[in-house]
């Protein structure tokens, strides 16, 4: 039920309804998202080193594991 293109006039002026504005609203700046910048390496050593991601002992490890099972 689509009608063909209709041909518009290069002089032709525009009016818009519906109560939309006249003009186009200026785009809101984005948000920058949280990254690990152009290179990741001196995170992936701060993680190794134990600076962000402190590593537990084995024996915790396992006394959590059975502690969560039997729980």
């Amino acid at each position: 039920n689509r009608r063909p293109p209709a041909d518009i006039p290069d002089d032709a002026i525009i009016v818009r309804s519906a109560g939309e504005p006249f003009f186009t609203p200026p785009s809101r700046p984005r948000k920058r998202k949280l990254g690990l910048g152009p290179d990741a390496r001196p995170w992936i050593e701060k993680i190794r080193r134990g600076e962000l991601l402190p590593s537990a002992p084995i024996v915790e490890k396992v006394t959590k594991k059975y502690s969560v099972r039997e729980g």
